[in-house]
């Protein structure tokens, strides 16, 4: 049984309009007629353009000519002959209620969201782990030179002070192995006050300041220690590949590519700001206590320069508790360590 709806008609010469009536025939072919002309075309050959909003649909024809209707059944009859069920008319449905555009809302928050707590961290360890070195050192030595101009100032330690703690930063590194040109730098802090940190090319960076508030080698040999742990599991450069995975998926979202163009030159001062994440600070935390039960060291000794540093920086937001956050569950973790 063939089907009739009213349509507007355009012959794809003129813009002119043509009322017309069109008709789905039992023979797989669709009839137009308007005043004045007739036409037939293969029901297979004719697009269906998407339906936006109340925008009518139109059907698109091999020469070039086109219908605009809103029987929203006779598109449907028009879909099954062609074998489509009505996509486009249930896309429209879904896009024209309020509930559904609601749950598309719900459904693309909860996929970002996932991306971001674990398709990126999970990406960037994989990258974190697979970058050649070359990329690393470069990274480092940019960042150094960030915190040189800066921050830093030359160390004021003497030379006896610097090489004795280097012995136990190399004693530390012999054991973590890996292909990092490790390597210890002493600075004055200033701002930084009494600090340490690692930075992707395998320095680590120490303070006068830390050096001086150690009230012993075991305790400057924890937070060497710990250091090595961000080095060892790549916490510095999975951190910078996760702030640019969040930044590469933002601006697909919204499309801004300047903030892929600019993160290159921002890595220097991303590493500088660095802070590490509770499961970073964690791990890390772990290295240093199984290398300090290993060699004997009492682990007290981390819990207690942490303590102290908590007390000297009277706040959480300088020094070395600015880039390490220290919180009281963390101090409270490693005391229940046995040596």
């Amino acid at each position: 049984m063939s089907e009739t709806t009213p349509a507007h008609f355009f012959d794809g010469r003129t813009s002119k309009r043509h009322p017309a009536t069109l008709t789905c025939e039992r023979n797989g072919r669709i009839r137009i007629e308007a005043t004045g002309l007739e036409r037939e075309y293969p029901v297979a050959e004719v697009r269906i353009g998407p339906r936006v909003g109340s925008i009518p649909h139109s059907l698109y024809f091999p020469d070039g000519a086109k219908c605009e209707l809103v029987d929203d059944d006779f598109l449907r009859r028009l879909s099954a002959e062609q074998g489509r069920a009505g996509a486009a008319l249930t896309l429209h449905v879904l896009e024209s209620r309020l509930g559904y555009a609601l749950v598309a809302v719900v459904l693309t928050a909860i996929v970002v969201w996932g991306a971001l707590s674990f398709g990126v961290p999970a990406l960037a360890k994989q990258a974190a782990f697979a970058l050649p070195e070359s990329a690393t050192l470069a990274l480092g030595q940019g960042a150094l030179k960030a915190l040189d101009h800066t921050l830093f100032s030359p160390s004021e330690l003497g030379k006896a002070t610097q090489s004795r703690i280097r012995q136990h930063f190399m004693a530390i590194t012999r054991k973590a192995g890996g292909s990092y040109p490790y390597r210890l730098e002493f600075r004055k802090g200033g701002i930084a006050e009494a600090n340490a940190f690692a930075l992707p090319s395998g320095i680590v960076v120490m303070t006068d300041e830390l050096v001086r508030l150690a009230q012993n080698d075991d305790e400057l040999i924890a937070v060497l220690a710990h250091e090595l742990g961000h080095l060892v599991h790549r916490h510095a450069m999975r951190h910078v590949l996760q702030d640019s995975g969040v930044a590469l998926l933002l601006a697909a979202i919204v499309g801004d590519v300047t903030s892929i163009t600019s993160l290159a030159g921002a890595l220097p001062a991303i590493l500088v700001q660095l802070k590490y994440s509770r499961a970073f600070e964690l791990e890390a935390d772990d290295y240093a206590l199984h290398y300090l039960r290993a060699e004997s060291i009492p682990v007290q000794n981390f819990a207690s320069l942490l303590a102290r540093l908590q007390g000297d920086a009277g706040k959480d937001d300088r020094g070395y508790l600015s880039t390490h956050p220290p919180t009281r569950e963390r101090i409270e973790r490693i005391e229940r360590i046995n040596p």
